[in-house]
């Protein structure tokens, strides 16, 4: 399919009849081409659904010039918070979006995340203003730090272990959504308390 070419899926998610179905967070795969123009987290975004995807910006040339966007970190991963059936016809008409299954799990069990979890999550992410974001296998025993509870701030509360990087005087504490992505989140040294 080409990029210029998108199925309508905003029909859709038109004023759904009452929902019976839970709403939770599905993990999809998005294979549209890295610089697609349309990819599917701002084609469900613009149907309505509450999408995220972890973003850095980019700088690229395009025609001669010089272009600054937001590109996903992890191309073909992005999260939705839906029901299964507000979000099975949208698959079914996108040739591009797919579910992510679970490893082990039963017949096309789709995959998703815990409220919590995400919410957690996305409440640190969105706490700083450049989280540093690393895949499950970017994450090596030598980048953990020490164990750590913040206490006040933004991230008061969180717990988890400091991301160690030589040369770094910024601290960071290590958020994860387990098997799927790690972010790193700016903390203000006066909140750290080692535990």
């Amino acid at each position: 399919m080409a990029d210029t070419e998108s199925p309508d899926i905003s029909s859709s998610s038109e004023a759904p009849a009452p929902e019976t179905a839970p709403r939770r967070w599905f993990v999809l795969r998005d294979l549209t081409r890295p610089l697609a123009k349309l990819p599917a987290y701002k084609r469900l975004g613009d149907a309505g659904f509450e999408v995220f995807t972890p973003l850095r910006e980019s700088v690229s040339t395009i025609g001669g010039k010089r272009i600054r966007r937001e590109v996903p970190v992890i191309h073909d991963l992005l999260f939705v918070h839906s029901s299964r059936r507000e979000l099975d016809p949208v698959i079914d008409a996108v040739d591009t979006l797919q579910y992510r299954y679970v490893k082990g799990g039963a017949y096309c069990e789709a995959m998703t995340v815990r409220d919590d979890d995400m919410n957690r999550f996305l409440r640190a992410v969105r706490s700083v203003e450049y989280p540093e974001y690393y895949s499950p296998d970017e994450i090596s025993a030598d980048m953990l730090g020490k164990e750590v509870r913040i206490i006040g701030g933004t991230l008061d509360g969180y717990s988890g272990r400091l991301l160690s990087r030589r040369g770094s005087r910024k601290k960071r504490l290590l958020v994860s959504l387990p098997g799927l992505l790690t972010a790193g989140v700016e903390v203000e040294p006066d909140y750290i308390q080692f535990v």
